[in-house]
């Protein structure tokens, strides 16, 4: 009786280490695999163990399979353990490697360790075997051509490493993010949450282009009216797109006209976001701001029709029968309360009301100086180079500087809450400047008032160099 346990002493090792592992893999997924092989190694070498002590009589061929299929078991558990670990190990580091390595990797080893089997075990000599392979290669490649051609695209992509999981990949119209490399295919999951399948020899026959190695990047073109100023468009295409969540400061977007058709004038908007999950979402709310702005800009996409209709656009304030309001919120200013009556109907004239989102950019660094603002209500915050320098609130004003002087704006503003404003566009200032001298003063005044608020660190030459060069420039520009 003890001679027969002495003989089971590999069984009982081999069924402790299966039983560990078995209850290691309930906290490591990655062992679970090892283990339940482990358990059959165990099972085989049992039967090995009852052959070697005579508890069972079976034939030489049998026992000669029955060590086969344990070094099998024991090669396949090394393998398995060390690709699982590897994996974890490389994945902590952030770094990858696609399955269709691992595919081939350990098809390498079984064909070896195939070989070596019916070498050692069953003393089969394997020469003619390796020798008889050139013809064998032939007609396997003949039968599964399409199938061979697949695993060599794979093997490029690896090597090449123009894939990985993770990318977002563009094929034809299909847009998706790499889920696995495989063998025979690359396997997509678009924005709509669909599987797709690519065979690999397919990225061989077509053009696609990998939109992660870059930052992610989307175009829109747009069409606006023929009546509508080139410059505007872009500035308000620019804000709109900066003010859409999830689409990137830095790069700047970037606007240009592409094409004058027959009845727009055709504008492409490059920005860029960043990711491509829910691309076609932000794609979607990049169109919205846009339609937005051009609501508040007077800005028309047009039909495509080719009737002529003169039409004369009311301004905002009599539209919008919002003129005794535009007429009291400019009275709230200091600097309109020196004019009159037809004068402050003048300005009321090419004023409106207009309404942005929290997060919406009014007016942007860099841009042109077309309108001042007043706050009627909600709140701004003023940023420079990506700071917030200043907040302005209720009844305040800004955009005059660059208005008043024709100089690009000096910082970006943005509603930090549901804003309303007054838009004046200098339109209405033109009349009152040529016979309202205190007109000018007083916007002098504002404008020296406000320099002096925002006042850097320096001299009090050097301040008073610059005060008095804004002022010339002002009335140079207002003036003529």
């Amino acid at each position: 009786m003890n001679l027969h346990l002495a003989e089971f002493t590999t069984s009982w090792v081999f069924l402790v280490l299966g039983l560990v592992l078995w209850a290691l893999s309930r906290a490591l997924p990655l062992l679970r695999r090892s283990s339940r092989l482990l358990l059959v190694t165990c099972l085989v070498q049992v039967f090995r163990d009852a052959a070697a002590a005579g508890l069972i009589t079976v034939s030489y061929h049998l026992l000669k399979a029955a060590d086969s299929v344990f070094i099998f078991l024991l090669v396949a558990i090394s393998i398995y353990l060390i690709r699982d670990l590897t994996q974890a190990w490389l994945a902590r580091r952030g770094v990858s490697i696609t399955r269709l390595v691992w595919d081939l990797s350990i098809g390498v080893a079984y064909a070896i360790l195939f070989l070596l089997l019916l070498k050692e075990i069953f003393n089969i000599d394997i020469t003619p075997v390796l020798a008889t392979s050139a013809v064998l290669t032939v007609v396997i490649g003949l039968a599964v051509q399409d199938t061979l051609i697949n695993l060599i695209a794979g093997t490029v992509f690896h090597f090449e490493d123009s894939l990985r999981p993770g990318d977002w990949i563009q094929v034809d119209d299909t847009i998706g993010q790499v889920k696995e490399l495989t063998w025979r295919s690359v396997q997509l999951l678009t924005t709509d949450n669909e599987l797709v399948v690519v065979p690999n020899q397919d990225f061989t026959k077509k053009r696609f282009q990998n939109l992660t190695r870059h930052n992610a990047v989307r175009t829109l073109t747009i069409g606006t009216s023929y009546a509508d100023d080139p410059d505007l468009v872009m500035q308000v295409l620019k804000q709109a797109v900066l003010s859409t969540p999830g689409v990137l400061w830095q790069p700047e977007p970037v606007v240009y006209i592409v094409k004058f058709n027959d009845f727009s004038i055709d504008y492409r908007v490059r920005f860029h976001i960043e990711s491509y999950t829910g691309y076609r979402r932000l794609e979607g709310a990049v169109l919205r701001a846009i339609w937005y702005n051009f609501q508040r800009h007077h800005i028309t996409i047009p039909f495509p029709i080719r009737t002529l209709q003169l039409e004369r656009r009311p301004s905002a304030s009599a539209a919008d029968g919002n003129g005794e309001r535009v007429r009291e919120a400019l009275a709230q200013v200091d600097m309109f309360r020196i004019l009159n009556s037809e004068e402050m109907a003048a300005v009321a004239a090419s004023a409106e009301i207009v309404e942005y989102p929290a997060g919406a950019v009014v007016a942007l660094d860099g841009d042109v100086g077309r309108s001042m603002f007043v706050i009627l209500r909600g709140s701004v915050d003023i940023q420079k180079d990506g700071k917030k320098v200043a907040a302005l609130g209720q009844h305040e004003l800004f955009g005059e500087i660059a208005l008043f002087t024709g100089e690009p704006r000096g910082a970006t503003v943005i509603a930090a809450e549901p804003l309303q404003v007054l838009v004046i566009e200098k339109d209405g200032f033109d009349a009152i400047l040529k016979r309202n001298e205190g007109f000018i003063a007083k916007i002098e005044q504002m404008v020296e008032e406000r320099l002096r608020a925002t006042a850097g660190a320096g001299t009090d030459d050097v301040k008073s160099d610059a005060k008095r060069s804004i002022l010339g420039r002002i009335r140079k520009y207002l003036l003529g």
